[in-house]
């Protein structure tokens, strides 16, 4: 079963108030608001346990898709923790300044999950030490309210087991560990940093009150995924939380009209692992294009189209895409459940709408 998102990144007002501009009426002299970058930490249990139910694979296929959201500017920081927290990345925070440098960053997400503890809080607490390097655009101020500048995703398949010598003392240990975690949880809600925890596959292999306490101390959410595609989900649904996606509807058609105020627009398909990509973009013109094929569309220009095809999902982004009616077609059904969001990319211009640009 194939499952489809869609996005359309648009100039968008800060305020969202006033009727859409036509792109005509667009003058160098229109207001425009620099959106900051927003910083992202993925710490990612790197337990043994995580190589069952392929859970492992799943957690790294997220991250890759997160990376391939990620606006340009964004920086992102990955942790792996189980017994001794590490950066994942040659290079932190590692910046999205082209598709190039994204294939990089995913090219370098690699586990071994192979860790006998799941110590959670020295995880944390490594992040928290290295604030001032992985968050360098904490104190920037962001014109949408309630969007934030910086956001840590914790994902673990199992309960906090913190390292420990002496196995009489484990209780003391865990109770402080506990504790510790707690005070680290509200450090990052006054850092307006907040914390969305994810637990993954059973619940009754992780601690689900204290994943959720973590995040309602830290200003984030909790969230539960019991297999791959909740798990993109899940991660989307961070980005949403920062800022970073809008989501303006739930509704997927198989066509989209695009205007002159529309910048680009990007399309994810979800898919089971193994089942080849299938989906197709035709442009107003009747121009096919799919994963093979999008290299030529735009010779003279090669960075209006990427194209990332992983195994269990496509990110396609199309900037400056032509003005009219633009199709989907994919070799499998399209999931009722699949959502329609929105990017923002960058900059936004005073007193406009998001246009309606989906029908």
């Amino acid at each position: 079963m194939r499952f489809l998102w869609a996005a359309i990144l648009v100039g968008i007002a800060s305020t969202c108030l006033g009727p859409p501009t036509p792109a005509a009426a667009q003058t160098s002299s229109t207001p425009v608001v620099v959106l900051p970058a927003i910083d992202y930490v993925l710490l990612i249990d790197n337990s043994g346990s995580m190589n069952e139910e392929n859970q492992g694979d799943m957690a790294l296929q997220a991250a890759r898709m997160f990376v391939d959201l990620m606006k340009t500017g964004d920086n992102v920081t990955v942790y792996s923790f189980g017994e001794d927290p590490e950066a994942v990345l040659e290079s932190y925070p590692a910046q999205s300044v082209s598709q190039s440098a994204k294939d990089e960053i995913k090219a370098q997400l690699r586990l071994a999950f192979d860790e006998d503890r799941t110590d959670i809080t020295r995880g944390v607490e490594l992040a928290w030490t290295e604030r001032e390097r992985i968050f360098p655009n904490r104190d920037a101020e962001h014109p949408i309210p309630g969007a934030t500048n910086a956001l840590v995703v914790l994902l673990t398949d199992g309960h906090l087991v913190p390292v420990y010598d002496d196995p009489t003392q484990y209780q003391a240990v865990l109770a402080e560990s506990e504790a510790r975690l707690r005070t680290l949880s509200a450090l990052f809600g006054g850092a307006e940093t907040p914390i969305h925890t994810i637990g993954l596959g059973d619940p009754a292999n992780f601690n689900e009150d204290l994943l959720r306490e973590i995040a309602v101390r830290s200003g984030g959410a909790y969230h539960h995924a019991s297999g791959a595609h909740e798990l993109l989900d899940v991660y989307y649904e961070a980005m949403t939380a920062a800022g970073g996606v809008v989501s303006i509807s739930e509704d997927l058609t198989r066509s989209f009209h695009v205007d002159g105020s529309v910048l680009a627009f990007r399309v994810v398909a979800r898919r089971t692992a193994g089942e080849p990509s299938g989906l197709t973009l035709h442009d107003p013109d009747g121009v096919a294009l799919d994963a093979q094929s999008y290299r030529q569309y735009t010779p003279e220009r090669p960075d209006d189209i990427t194209w990332s095809a992983e195994s269990i999902y496509d990110v396609v982004t199309v900037e400056e895409p032509k003005v009219g009616e633009w199709r989907l077609s994919t070799g499998a059904r399209i999931s009722v459940e699949s959502k329609l969001f929105l990017v923002r990319e960058g900059r936004v211009a005073q007193g406009h709408r998001p246009p309606r640009a989906f029908r």
